[in-house]
Formats: structure tokens, sequence, C-alpha cells
């Protein structure tokens, strides 16, 4: 199987000897791939931090640190994270072989190399990685690694109430807007008890249809030991809600002639909320007992703007998440960004910018994002015209019409930004977010002379 992508591969080859590292590195940087050398163990312990290879051919004879210890010793440090490495030796014998590859060396090649079996064990190596790298990412997204991310009073305080409701077993509310991780949350809790190893399961009453009570019963019945998340409680139907309670009360139903025992059962429930709207939608749709049932323990999930102290850190995360989960380039925020991302209004919130994190990685592969490159991919927020008109009466006067008051807000933006930019036009555009050509046109519409230096 052909090798995609070589040149972003590294490779690095260890041995004391100039002309093998030479010969070898000039075979493989002809194949496309992007070649590191190092002379001994202390040079290849630096390359190994500094450039993460990925595939690391070592010589086994070294004047300091034979590649066998050397060996042993990345094993130790870096367990299932270590490159494939292949070992090299001009006087190797089978025994030296069988002790490398006992310590989890790929294979083990004899000087001098032959090219094509060189470029052969080459791509196998790099296969098998990827391979269990596929593998390793397969099993985590079936049993995903759950986490709160953020160090904001507000996440700390959910961190210590999903360490207490672990430790129950009866249901809870979990309330808060669109986009701000209900289900993660119900995940993270179970994550934490004692019945993790359970299957976590969500049941999207969002999506109702006849057999709703049906599909309910045999989510139960597949997984009566583990937790059920049900998303949008308040969308649980009236004859589902007969159920429901049997189980809550019961816990145990009737099915096929077989009674199916859900003691041990955790049901965590979810709402949309939009202040106290959740609840009141919810005591509106649902049974008193049921709704008195779920609100005994209820969770607010703060909004992204009541947490924004931990922006940089969700940037980071959902950074290495798309390049960790769906081979998108890793791309980092540099500080600008990251200033200008805390000032916009996250109505869609985690959810939202975890959408801007993957946009900004598919459209290109630049290391650092900067400050317009992030406000142009930022969607828009759409506000009606009272709305509109509500906050420029703030700043404008109110005698003048919507479109005559937007004008004169744009013109005291502008002017007063210009000023702090010293009428730099670069600066300005950087500050403001705005495309520099578009950004000449704006100031001629609103007759502001760019030419003449603003006075401070």
């Amino acid at each position: 199987m052909a090798i995609k992508n070589k040149q972003r591969i590294k490779i690095l080859i260890v041995d004391d000897e100039a002309d093998i590292r030479e010969v070898v590195g000039d075979i493989l940087e002809d194949e496309g791939y992007k070649i590191f050398t190092a002379s001994n163990a202390e040079e290849a312990k630096n390359q190994y931090i500094e450039i993460s290879p990925d595939l690391i051919l070592l010589d086994i004879w070294m004047p300091d640190v034979d590649g066998i210890t050397l060996l042993s010793a990345w094993q130790q440090e870096y367990s299932k994270n270590i490159a494939p490495i292949i070992m090299m030796s001009g006087h190797g014998n089978i025994e030296m072989a069988v002790e490398a590859t006992k310590l989890g060396a790929f294979y083990f090649l004899e000087k001098p190399l032959a090219t094509a079996k060189l470029l052969l064990t080459v791509e196998r190596a790099l296969e098998l990685k990827k391979m269990q790298k596929k593998n390793l990412l397969l099993q985590e997204k079936i049993n995903p690694k759950v986490s709160l991310i953020g160090n904001s009073e507000q996440v700390e305080k959910l961190r210590q109430m999903a360490q207490k409701l672990s430790k129950q077993s009866s249901p809870f509310l979990i309330m808060g807007k669109n986009g701000t991780g209900r289900e993660n949350f119900a995940r993270y809790v179970h994550s934490l008890s004692d019945n993790s190893d359970e299957p976590f399961q969500v049941i999207n009453l969002s999506y109702t249809d006849k057999n709703q009570v049906e599909n309910i019963r045999n989510t139960i019945e597949k997984n009566p030991y583990g937790c059920i998340y049900f998303f949008d409680i308040a969308k649980l139907s009236q004859k589902s809600q007969e159920f429901f309670l049997e189980v809550l009360n019961k816990r145990k139903f009737m099915h096929n002639g077989q009674e199916i025992d859900c003691s041990s059962l955790r049901i965590i429930a979810g709402t949309i909320s939009n202040d106290d709207s959740g609840k009141s939608i919810m005591r509106t749709n649902l049974r008193q007992e049921i709704f008195d049932y779920l609100t005994i323990a209820t969770v607010e999930i703060p909004t992204l703007k009541e947490r924004i102290a931990d922006l940089p850190q969700l940037l980071e995360y959902f950074c290495r998440y798309f390049s960790d989960y769906e081979q998108l380039p890793y791309r980092h925020f540099d500080m600008p960004a990251q200033n200008a991302l805390r000032n916009h209004n996250w109505q869609g919130n985690v959810q939202e910018l975890k959408n801007l994190v993957q946009r900004l990685l598919i459209q290109s592969d630049a290391a650092e994002i900067g400050m317009q490159e992030a406000l142009e991919a930022v969607v828009p927020v759409e506000t009606s015209e009272e709305e509109q008109s509500a906050i420029l009466l703030q700043l404008v006067s109110k005698n003048l019409s919507l479109r005559d008051a937007r004008e004169e807000f744009e013109r005291q933006y502008l002017n007063a930004q210009y000023r702090l930019c010293a009428g730099s036009i670069a600066k300005l555009a950087e500050r403001v977010g705005m495309d520099r050509t578009n950004l000449y046109r704006k100031l001629k519409n609103l007759n502001i002379d760019y030419r003449d230096k603003p006075e401070n």
C-alpha cells in the first residue's frame, strides 16, 4: 500500500557512522520523507523530544549507549505512543534480532542495507503504525474519554456537582441553552460512577414518532444496568410518560412475557432552557409526579459567555480533537485571535465554538490562526431592527432614522479606532477585523478622510 503525504512523515536515523546516515538519508529523502539524523544516543533523545518522529532507524552498536538499551528506555518512557523502531547492525545475529523484537522493535535489518528491503520495511512499519492509530481512535470514539474543559469558577462548580451526583443513583435534570454541553455533562457524571463500564445511551425525544414508547422500552431492555440520557425530556409523549413512571417507581417492567429488572439503571434527563423556561415547559407537558421526581436535583450548565475565561483552553482542546480524530492539520490561535473571540456573542455556545474551529482547520493548514482570519470565520449574529435600535440609541441621537443612526455609530466607532491606530490603515484593518479593501470602501462611504492623520 502506497504511503500518502510522505513529506509530512519524519524519520529519525540514529547511527554513529556518518556515511550510513548520509546514504540512508538520501535514499529516504528521494522517496519524499523528511529526514533527521543523530550520531549517538544523547542526540537521538534530544531529537525525539524536539521533532516527535514517525519512524526511527536505530543502530545497535554505538559508542555511548547501545541501541537496544536506548530502545528499552524509549519503551519505558513513551510506552504505546512510541514511534515504530527498525533496528540496524552490521554485526547482528539472531539473538540480537530476537532481543530487539521482544523489546518492541518492528524489524531488524542487517548492514549493508538493501535499498528495496529498506523501503519495503519502512512502508510496512508506517502502515502498521497507521492501523494501530486508527484502531485506537476507533476505540476512543466508541468509548470516548469525557472531561469538562476549563478552570473557570463555573466549571469547577460543575466538577464538584458531578462528583456528588456520580455517587448517587437517583435521576436528575440537566438544564442549559443549546450548545452548552448538557449531554457531555451527563456522560461525565457517568464516567465517574461505579457503573462507568456499563453503556451510556441517548434517547433523543426531539425525534418523536408513534413508536416512542417501544423505542424507550427496547433501549432500556438492552441496557438495564448502565445509564440512559433523555434528550429534551419535555417532549416525552403522554403514552411514554405512563411507561416512564413505571420504570421510575417499580424499577422493572414486563416485556414479551419477561420481567426486565432495571433497578441498577441510571436515568438522566436534559431540557433546553432559556432563563427558567425549560422547567416551565416541563411543568406544562409532564405529569407532576415525573416533574417532581426529576427536579429533586437540577444542574444548570453555564453559557459560554458566562465561562468565557475557558475560551483559550476550549480552542486548544478542539484543535487537538480535530487533529487527532479527523486528521485535520493542527493549528494554534494566536493571542489577538483569542482576545477577539472573547467578545463574540456566542449564541450557539460551545457547539458554535467547536464548529468555528473545524471550519478554520479545514480552510487552511497554516500553523497559526490570526485575529482577522478568526473574525472572518465567525458567523455574524443576526439581530432584529428593534434590537439594533436599542443598542444604537445608547450611542447616537434617537431622532435619527435607523439607517442614519447606524452610519453615525460606524463613523464614531471607526474614527475612534483610527485615532488609537495613529492613522495606520493596516493597524485599523487588523483591529476592527476587516479586509483592507473593504475598509477603504467603508471609510469612503462614511466620508472619513483616511489620508489625514487624525488628531489624538
